[in-house]
């Protein structure tokens, strides 16, 4: 238990270090809402199991614009890349 509260806090900790970066910061500030959606997606959604996950109604809707461009690409992407709303 004790062993799990220290990854936890390294964790938090490299990700204070990564979010005060000032390159990141750039970065971050000139990226679409649709991306930092998606990005903040897999941050939340990543260590659920796929019955597990939630999604909220702008996630919902990104996933299906995404979809409704390129099916094949949203396929690609939901199985090598994000964790993307499925059919089940």
């Amino acid at each position: 238990m004790k062993n799990r509260f220290k990854k936890l806090s390294v964790n938090v900790k490299a990700a204070k270090q990564i979010a005060s970066n000032p390159a990141v910061c750039d970065i971050l500030e000139n990226w679409t809402s649709t991306r930092k959606l998606l990005i903040s997606m897999q941050c939340q959604e990543d260590h659920k199991k796929e019955k597990e996950r939630r999604f909220t109604l702008q996630e919902k809707i990104a996933s299906l614009s995404i979809f409704k461009q390129s099916p094949k690409g949203y396929r690609f992407l939901r199985f090598f890349l994000f964790c993307l709303l499925s059919k089940h």
